[in-house]
């Protein structure tokens, strides 16, 4: 496989576990990330590229809000785990687009107040 291909498929080999029934495809090849770990992928960069034009204090209210985004993903894996319920590929796909996005604006949130630390700390 040529590169960035083999890099990206080589790191779905390590990062998820790949089951062809919770994966998507596209032209018969099955993706290096499952539907869950494509939208958690998907999720982050919209967060962190949304951060890039707002910026978001860190609250109480956004702590509620990180609870609501990460709270599904883990009530739907938990309940997979245990065998509960099967998830679908459309649940999965909405609670990792959910989790990932409050991640990646936590992450936003986080070089934030890196930044506005060292700036202090330099005047």
């Amino acid at each position: 496989m040529p590169f960035p291909w083999n890099q990206i498929y080589g790191c779905g080999d390590r990062l998820c576990h790949q089951k062809a029934e919770r994966s998507f495809f596209i032209n018969e090849n099955e993706m290096p990330f499952c539907s869950r770990c494509t939208a958690i992928w998907l999720g982050l960069a919209i967060g962190i590229g949304f951060m890039l034009f707002y910026k978001i204090e860190l609250d109480e209210k956004f702590i509620i809000l990180l609870l609501i985004g990460v709270v599904p993903l883990v009530v739907d894996g938990v309940g997979q785990l245990f065998k509960f319920w099967e998830s679908t590929n459309i649940v999965r796909v909405i609670t990792g687009l959910l989790a990932g996005g409050i991640c990646g604006i936590t992450i936003g949130i986080i070089v934030d107040e890196i930044k506005t630390i060292k700036l202090k700390s330099i005047l």
